[in-house]
């Protein structure tokens, strides 16, 4: 399976529920998220949720959110296709 980073969206464009209500009811410690559209298998859309205070990442690709940490985004999904996820 080929990831790739689209563009940069506003929470609100999370389509991934599990994913919004952790963007919303995040703890302070968690700092701000970052939300991304991502594009997969030929044009599915799915989303990511990084937070970089906490190098950790949610990322959904037609399901539930899976969480690593990760130094980066990119990071986050090589770890999440090569089933290389800590956290």
């Amino acid at each position: 399976m080929q990831v790739e980073i689209v563009q940069e969206i506003e929470i609100r464009q999370i389509t991934a529920i599990d994913l919004l209500e952790e963007a919303t009811s995040a703890n302070s410690d968690a700092g701000q998220a970052i939300a991304y559209q991502l594009r997969y298998d030929g044009g599915q859309r799915g989303d990511m949720l990084w937070f970089a205070d906490i190098r950790r990442a949610g990322i959904a690709l037609g399901g539930n959110a899976i969480w690593t940490d990760a130094s980066s985004p990119e990071d986050a999904i090589e770890r999440v296709l090569s089933d290389n996820v800590t956290g």
